[in-house]
């Protein structure tokens, strides 16, 4: 017998891979159409920055703002979802070039996105995905396909999932705060 994914996970495969998808292209995106910006117009951002604003608890509550607002994208239909999605990729990708475009080498913005990024942007594809399965069990609802739009063992399962996405975000954000801040300042 072929080991199978429970029904709860096998149902995200297709929106986690499409969130993933909506994420890099609209980096790719944002990365093509930067413009080029001066320092002084890139406040906080830009090769003169100090990130001291920035602490382990503000990224924490920063991060799981936008973890719920992606999860309750539900009752929006996924729009929200896609609209955070798109403008983080979007942001990311303009930031990345801007970098670039400042003089920074690829390597240098490379360790200032992926050490937090390879934990908080799955808790992010993770959450979109919960999302959008569950907005997709209220249509199938609503069109009479379904007898209720999540079932209780779906609901805690998912409910799971987000703690574990949120505990992404926690350690994403310590990795940001003591490891990428840190970094950031010393250049």
């Amino acid at each position: 017998m072929k080991d199978r994914l429970p029904d709860e996970f096998e149902a995200l495969v297709l929106p986690f891979g499409l969130s993933t998808l909506l994420f890099a292209l609209s980096m790719t995106l944002g990365f093509l159409t930067a413009r080029t910006a001066s320092d002084e117009s890139l406040g906080s951002f830009g090769p003169s920055a100090k990130a001291s604003h920035l602490d382990f608890v503000g990224i924490v509550l920063n991060n799981t703002f936008v973890l719920v607002a992606i999860v309750l994208g539900s009752v929006t239909f996924g729009l929200t979802a896609m609209f955070l999605l798109y403008t983080t990729g979007a942001a990311l990708g303009s930031a990345v070039r801007i970098a670039l475009e400042q003089g920074f080498d690829p390597l240098t913005v490379g360790l200032l996105v992926v050490p937090h990024g390879v934990l908080e942007l799955p808790a992010f594809f993770l959450a979109s995905a919960i999302g959008f399965d569950t907005a997709w069990g209220i249509i199938a609802y609503l069109r009479g396909s379904r007898d209720r739009p999540l079932t209780a063992e779906r609901a805690w399962r998912y409910a799971e999932l987000i703690l574990v996405a949120f505990g992404l975000i926690i350690v994403a954000a310590w990795v940001e705060a003591a490891v990428t801040i840190p970094y950031a300042r010393g250049l």
